[in-house]
């Protein structure tokens, strides 16, 4: 009695689940952006010092405000997490930190000159 092993075909590949991979992937890097730029401003406050004209005063609000913005946001980002879910409210936060952007980018005067 002899048996004849035939080969498996390969399960097709799921297409979904790259994109899932790809989001996940694309989504760990963006906060891990965000979290980096938390604890680079200290270091590199020295550069932007010379290049803005700041002082050391100007230096330690930075980093407070900074301070205390991320802890107001994680005190509001934490109860919505809990009713809306992690992956809802973090998208939610990515999209509402986009939105802040280019309103900061527009240099004061140009919006005099739209006026």
């Amino acid at each position: 009695m002899s048996t004849t092993i035939r080969p498996v075909a390969p399960p097709a590949w799921d297409r979904t689940y790259e994109l899932k991979v790809r989001a996940l992937m694309t989504i760990g890097f963006g906060f891990g952006l965000v979290g980096l730029d938390r604890f680079i401003i200290n270091p590199l406050f020295p550069v932007i010092q010379k290049e803005l004209g700041l002082n050391y005063q100007d230096g330690g609000l930075v980093s407070v405000v900074l301070a205390l913005a991320w802890g107001v946001a994680s005190a509001f980002s934490g109860p919505l997490a809990d009713r809306y879910g992690a992956a809802r409210s973090s998208i939610a936060a990515v999209k509402c930190l986009r939105s802040g952007g280019p309103p900061i980018a527009v240099p004061h005067d140009h919006l005099r000159q739209l006026c």
